[in-house]
Order: C-alpha cells, then sequence, then structure tokens
C-alpha cells in the first residue's frame, strides 16, 4: 500500500497537467519556457542538491559502476525490443521498418527521470537513504543519456553514427560532473550557505513541474498522436494500433524488468565490496525495473524520422498500465 500511494501520488500531478492543458491554463505556447526552466535549471539543482548530499558516492563503485549500468541496460532494452519487432513485425502492428525501428527505442527505453524521481523520494523516508539512492540514480542517468544518444538514435534513425553524442552533453549530466566535483572537494563546507539553501529551493520545483509537462505532453500526444504528416500516407488500423500497444506493455512491463532484475542480481559478482555498497544502485535498479516507456521517444522519432505514432501508442498504454504494475514490480523486488 505505501507503493501504491507513493504512485497514485506522481500520477495525480500528471493528471494535474492534463486538465491544465485541457482547460487551456498551460498552452502549447508555455511548453518551451517550461521546458527550458526544468531542463537548464531546475533539474540541474536537484541533480546538484541531491549528490551533494549522498554519502553513497565516497565509495568508489557507486561512482564508476552505475554510469556502465546504466548505458548497458538501456542498450539491451532497446537491442531485445528490436529483435521483437523484426521478429513479429506485422504480427504486432508494425509492418514497416519505419515502425518496428521506432517500437525498439518506445520500448526499450524506460522513463528513467521524470517518474523515478518522485518515486524515490516517496518510497525512501529516510532523508539519509533517499538521497543516497537519488545521488547513484543521477549518476547511473549519465549512461542512459548516452545509450540514448547514441544506440537509441541509430536504432530509431537507421543511420550508424556518434553525432548524438554531442546532444548527451546537455546540462544534467553537466550538472552531475559539477556535483561530483564540489562532493569531493567538501563542498558542503566551502559553499556559501545561501547558495546551497537556493539550489535545495529550486530543486524542490524540478518534479512538480516536471510531471505536469509530462502530462500535457501526453495529452497532446492522446489528441494529436497522427498528426505527423509522414504517418497520414499509411495510417495505422485500430488492430494494429491495440496491437502495437499490447506489445509494448508485455514487453517493457512484463520482460524487460528482467534485464535489470539480472542487472542487480550480478551486482555483488562485479564489486564484491563492503557490505551494502551496492544497495543506492539496487535501489535505482528495482526503480528502473518498474518504469514504463519514456514519453521522448515521441521527440526523438518525430526529429530523426522514425514513426511518433507508434512511440505514442507505447508511452501511453505503459504510462497507463504501470499504475498497476510499478507497485507490483516494487513490491516484488524491493
Amino acid at each position: 500500500m505505501p507503493v501504491l500511494a507513493a504512485t497514485l501520488s506522481v500520477f495525480a500531478v500528471v493528471a494535474v497537467g492534463v486538465v491544465l492543458r485541457r482547460v487551456h491554463v498551460l498552452t502549447p505556447a508555455a511548453d518551451t519556457p517550461l521546458l527550458k526552466l526544468t531542463v537548464n535549471v531546475l533539474m540541474p539543482c536537484l541533480i546538484f542538491d541531491r549528490v551533494l548530499s549522498a554519502d553513497a558516492l565516497r565509495v568508489p563503485a557507486n561512482v564508476w559502476l552505475p554510469p556502465l549500468v546504466g548505458f548497458g541496460t538501456t542498450a539491451a532494452g532497446i537491442g531485445v525490443a528490436l529483435l521483437a519487432a523484426r521478429t513479429l513485425g506485422p504480427r504486432i502492428g508494425l509492418p514497416t521498418r519505419r515502425g518496428q525501428r521506432t517500437f525498439a527505442l518506445a520500448a526499450g527505453l524506460h522513463n528513467y527521470g521524470y517518474l523515478a524521481i518522485p518515486l524515490a523520494g516517496a518510497l525512501y523516508p529516510s532523508a539519509a537513504e533517499r538521497d543516497d539512492v537519488l545521488g547513484v540514480l543521477f549518476v547511473n542517468n549519465v549512461g542512459v543519456d548516452v545509450a540514448m544518444w547514441t544506440v537509441g538514435v541509430m536504432v530509431v534513425s537507421g543511420a550508424v553514427g556518434v553525432s548524438g553524442l554531442r546532444r548527451a552533453v546537455n546540462p544534467p549530466v553537466l550538472a552531475v560532473f559539477v556535483a561530483l566535483g564540489a562532493f569531493f572537494t567538501g563542498g558542503r563546507s566551502w559553499l556559501p550557505a545561501f547558495a546551497q539553501q537556493a539550489a535545495a529551493l529550486l530543486a524542490d520545483a524540478a518534479v512538480p513541474v516536471a510531471l505536469v509537462m509530462i502530462g500535457t505532453t501526453m495529452h497532446d500526444a492522446w489528441t494529436g498522436a497522427s498528426a505527423d504528416p509522414a504517418d497520414r500516407a499509411r495510417p495505422a488500423t485500430l488492430g494494429e494500433a491495440w496491437r502495437t500497444a499490447a506489445a509494448g506493455c508485455v514487453l517493457r512491463l512484463g520482460l524487460l524488468p528482467l534485464v535489470f532484475v539480472a542487472a542487480a542480481a550480478a551486482l555483488p559478482l562485479v564489486y564484491p565490496g563492503p557490505a551494502g555498497a551496492a544497495a543506492p544502485l539496487r535501489g535505482v535498479l528495482v526503480l528502473h525495473a518498474a518504469m514504463p516507456s519514456a514519453i521522448f521517444p515521441i521527440v526523438l522519432a518525430r526529429f530523426y524520422g522514425g514513426d511518433p505514432a507508434v512511440a505514442t501508442r507505447v508511452a501511453l498504454a505503459t504510462g497507463a498500465l504501470s499504475l498497476v504494475t510499478i507497485p507490483l514490480w516494487i513490491a516484488a523486488l524491493g
């Protein structure tokens, strides 16, 4: 029940975003400024505040191992989803290569930030334990970002290249390195108290604003899923749409969590360090195992020649069903 309550609280804030878009309080004109505020200011402040307080990062393995695990689990998820899309194809409503590539990214990439972060805050009532898990989570997400902008972009675009690495150097990723530098130089003692308090105040706004923006994005995706001109030439049938959504749910919420379970089980073999040294990373893996598909593949599909409608179906279906599966996975693995 505590896990369910935490999950419901997160989705309640997402629902606020849907309603605000529906009643035209948050119009599309507000999206760009709010997204820039969230990505460039609020999220870096949240990362800085939590990493600076994460004593678990004094263990070397909690610094170098999470990015490798983040990259590996994300690349593996996308690879498994691509194999499923290529193997099953029309049977899951994906008759075109374009749709199959998009499905691989949409089903393979979990929502590693804006849903996992507030859940971590709700599930760990102890401030020290919460800061440890969030600190390791942000370091882990550096590897996820690199995987998304390299493996993910190559898959959805159908082109091989490393130009996506430039996009992986973004304010949240830079904030991780700045925060680690401050952490290891004793930043809590030499940084002015007012600066730390200001960062903490901005950090508190990051998750609510991000969740509201997820709600507006999901509303727009639902109401304009076939707005892309490339989709009008060959719109999906209702049967294809439902099969794609169902396949995305089976993969993202049923099978791909086992990738994270395997990674968590292998942690003691990779780093047989002091007792409990890998515990924060295990908590991160449990959270990520339970997550639905990310929203961002909708944007990537549109930008890199994928099928935004496929990404929309997978994101909306897994997001809705995850209200049930998140508590089940976390209760089973936590």
